[in-house]
């Protein structure tokens, strides 16, 4: 089993002091004096609106607070990530003896993160915002396109909101799926089978690993 990261690694005890050495603003520092007022204010309603009290976030570092709120909106909502379809696969392998591998590193995710240029942060938590006041209506159509296969239908749900902010799409989308596609094809040559879970973000549109795939001259079956 090939996940985006191992989840034995992004849950060690190390991991988790990594994220939190990495999450908050330096000392003294806060978020209303990092972002921009505009879109302090926007983060203020939001925040508020989800019933929170911004007190209590304001040292966090946007890519943090980016990946916070949705959690929280998912939580609101009745989604649970240990119901998530990486945590059912990584447990079904664990039970089954299988070999349990990462595309990426816990290291390099955080890294990845918080290295993101305070620009595409902000942009990366106005994009987040936005995509929050749609959560309740488009997450239910994500899942169901999801379940159906519907390629096309998730490629407009998941990918439209990037075309505002194409510097947050190049880092967390179409790098990183360039980056995978070497390591997705050394699996090929192995004799085992290879099951692959990534986020359905990574699989579809133009610069998604299928498009990718095929472009090398793979066939790729959708079953």
């Amino acid at each position: 089993l090939v996940l985006e990261v191992n989840l034995d690694s992004l849950n060690s005890p190390d991991a988790q002091q990594m994220m939190l050495a990495k999450a908050l603003l330096p000392e003294g520092k806060t978020l209303n004096e990092t972002l921009s007022p505009a879109t302090y204010q926007a983060v203020r309603q939001k925040v508020e609106a989800l019933g929170l009290d911004i007190e209590a976030l304001k040292r966090m570092k946007p890519w943090f607070l980016s990946l916070s709120l949705v959690a929280m909106k998912m939580q609101q909502l009745g989604y649970d990530a240990q119901h998530g379809v990486d945590r059912h696969f990584f447990d079904r392998a664990r039970k089954a003896k299988k070999e349990v591998l990462g595309l990426e590193t816990a290291d390099f995710q955080l890294n990845l993160l918080d290295s993101l240029p305070a620009k595409t942060q902000e942009e990366s938590l106005l994009q987040t915002l936005k995509e929050l006041d749609q959560f309740e209506t488009d997450f239910e159509q994500v899942v169901r396109a999801w379940a159906a296969g519907q390629e096309k239908e998730l490629d407009n749900l998941l990918l439209e909101g990037f075309k505002e902010y194409p510097d947050v799409y190049a880092k967390l989308i179409s790098e990183r799926n360039r980056n995978w596609l070497p390591k997705i094809e050394s699996h090929f040559q192995g004799g085992n089978k290879t099951l692959v879970v990534v986020g359905a973000a990574h699989l579809v549109g133009r610069d998604g690993v299928v498009e990718l795939l095929k472009r090398k001259g793979y066939s790729v079956e959708q079953l």
